[in-house]
């Protein structure tokens, strides 16, 4: 089996693109560079995929501009704050039904973080 990834390739030409939703594409793994190119994007929306990992080195070549992004319903337990360097106006937003969150942030790289509790 392998991992289901962002299509980087059919993405990159997309320079002028501000808003990219991959809700409930099964992508499990945010690879580096997988949105590369992407150098106008403000909005970034991964919700309901299964993301595990991502790669602290995911967001190179996006440039600096991406403003939010959504990683709720996923299945993240950590995060390292490299993965969001140089994205000082980023606000992430994620939902979680885990009870426990290993965050590994410098928040002076983040504008502001939340995590929200799913009631089950």
């Amino acid at each position: 089996m392998f991992n289901l990834q962002v299509p980087t390739k059919s993405l990159e030409k997309l320079t002028f693109l501000v808003s990219l939703h991959l809700n409930y594409n099964n992508i499990q793994v945010l690879h580096y560079g997988a949105f590369r190119g992407l150098i106008s994007l403000l909005r970034l929306s991964l919700y309901g995929n299964k993301i595990k990992t991502i790669d602290p080195n995911v967001f190179h070549g996006i440039g600096g501009n991406l403003t939010r992004i959504n990683l709720g319903a996923n299945q993240l337990t950590s995060i390292d704050s490299s993965s969001f360097f140089n994205l000082t106006t980023l606000k992430v937003n994620m939902e979680t039904s885990r009870k426990c969150w290993e965050i590994k942030m410098n928040i002076k790289w983040l504008a502001s973080l939340s995590i929200c509790k799913v009631k089950t």
